[in-house]
């Protein structure tokens, strides 16, 4: 764990500035927007590709936007789901240790001493 806490105090761990390159739906629509986008250029003029461009702009800002909000979420998520196992397991040791002091002040009868 404390290497992950290096890293990120480092700034060497930046998850959105990793690739997806192994990914063969990705490596597939990347081309075909590649493709796309080169078809656009070739059949609109200037003034529309501009536009074109301007609206993948904001797409890609709207996308930053969105999978950091689906980060932020999923981590908040899983950060709930350790704290309440955690207690779980606090709440199963506390109920574990008075079963053990209750058998304790108890005769072999079951009945307290």
């Amino acid at each position: 764990m404390r290497e992950i806490m290096n890293y990120l105090y480092d700034g060497m761990l930046y998850p959105a500035k990793e690739e997806i390159s192994g990914d063969p739906e990705y490596l597939e629509a990347s081309k075909r927007q590649e493709t796309l986008m080169s078809q656009l250029k070739d059949r609109l003029k200037d003034e529309e590709y501009k536009l074109v461009e301007e609206m993948c702009d904001c797409d890609l800002i709207v996308q930053d936007k969105m999978a950091f909000e689906f980060f932020r979420y999923g981590f908040c998520l899983g950060m709930t789901l350790m704290k309440e196992a955690r207690e779980c397991l606090e709440d199963t040791a506390k109920s574990v240790t008075y079963r053990k002091a209750a058998a304790v002040d108890e005769g072999p009868d079951g009945c307290e001493k």
